[in-house]
């Protein structure tokens, strides 16, 4: 059987991650309206930690699969590593993570660390 992964993302700062089979295995709620302001999109990776990226702010945000707040990255700007509009986002396998961006319209890549 395939796993199906839900995600709603609320424009007011809470994320609901929910995934399953034929049932809801779990449920996460992610009160990251703490940590920023404008979410535009979410990716899980292979142990259930979240990134997100803040359309608003330029950065990226991952979360621990229990929604506690890891790690933040990203500034305003068109060099490496900077950010201008993040919007889609993937992590792969080796759980490298793969950013859009509006402003700048290019993708990047960063490892997850």
């Amino acid at each position: 059987m395939k796993k199906i992964v839900v995600v709603i993302l609320l424009s007011f700062g809470l994320v609901y991650c929910v995934s399953g089979q034929t049932f809801i295995t779990y449920v996460y709620q992610y009160q990251w309206s703490l940590q920023g302001g404008d979410p535009a999109g979410i990716a899980l990776d292979d142990s259930n930690n979240s990134y997100v990226t803040d359309y608003s702010n330029n950065w990226i945000q991952k979360f621990a699969s229990n929604g506690a707040f890891i790690m933040r990255w990203g500034t305003l700007g068109s060099g490496n590593g900077q950010l201008n509009q993040p919007m889609g986002i993937a992590v792969d396998a080796a759980r490298n993570v793969y950013v859009t961006e509006k402003g700048n319209n290019r993708v990047q890549k960063f490892s997850s660390t």
